[in-house]
């Protein structure tokens, strides 16, 4: 995943682009700050259900802990997930009624095998507030921003802020295949991308353009994927 963060810098930018040339957007794509009531996300204005909000949780659904296996990498990863506090639709705010068409792929949706056949759904959500709690906090900014090397940042945010922010909002949000569905996700990783700018300022010259790990999902026989080899 060497192309992790470049990548998701121009899809970020992409959308944004194509929000004011389709859309006559006239700013630019705002981030979410989660270490603004990390402890309850509805009480956060992009998700506190109103009319100028990215609408709330998922309506509550009772299910015990759920056991998931990660596609396309090398080795198999069985992922445990303990529940949520919706699971359910997304019922208010704007994009309530919305509905998507491609997956889940994970965790596995029923008669989708694959998670890519045409699959219409609503939007689902299922907060996890623990994970807020312990990550999306200040310090688990300061302690990214402290990091000495792309590899310590990657791996930093990776097993931090990065997920936390999926699978914190869970449901559409945490399937790592069909995330961009939710539009949370241009908030979460435009934050993300502001913390990675924040890193690269302050050592411009040898930050700028470093990159770390391979080019392929979790495949680490793949080559190394840096800025000079095409991006697809």
């Amino acid at each position: 995943k060497g192309w992790l963060l470049p990548w998701h810098r121009y899809f970020v930018w992409q959308y944004e682009t194509a929000l004011r040339d389709e859309c006559g957007y006239k700013g630019s794509q705002p981030y979410w700050d989660w270490t603004e009531h990390n402890d309850n996300f509805t009480q956060h204005p992009l998700f506190d259900g109103s009319e100028y909000s990215l609408g709330g949780n998922g309506l509550y659904v009772p299910y015990g802990i759920a056991n998931g296996t990660v596609p396309g990498v090398p080795d198999p990863q069985v992922v445990t997930k303990p529940p949520g506090t919706g699971g359910g639709c997304v019922v208010d705010g704007p994009f309530a009624n919305i509905t998507l068409n491609l997956g889940p792929v994970f965790p596995e949706g029923d008669g989708n095998k694959t998670g890519l056949e045409y699959s219409p759904h609503c939007m689902k959500r299922d907060f996890l507030q623990p994970l807020g709690q312990e990550f999306l906090t200040h310090e688990s900014a300061a302690n990214l921003l402290s990091q000495p090397t792309m590899a310590d940042f990657r791996r930093t945010l990776d097993l931090g802020i990065h997920f936390a922010g999926h699978a914190g909002i869970g449901g559409d949000l945490s399937d790592v295949f069909t995330s961009p569905q939710d539009p949370a996700f241009y908030f979460h990783h435009c934050q993300i991308d502001r913390l990675w700018a924040m890193w690269q300022e302050q050592d411009l010259p040898s930050r700028l353009n470093a990159t770390s790990d391979t080019q392929t999902y979790g495949n680490s026989e793949s080559r190394r994927g840096t800025l000079s080899k095409l991006i697809p």
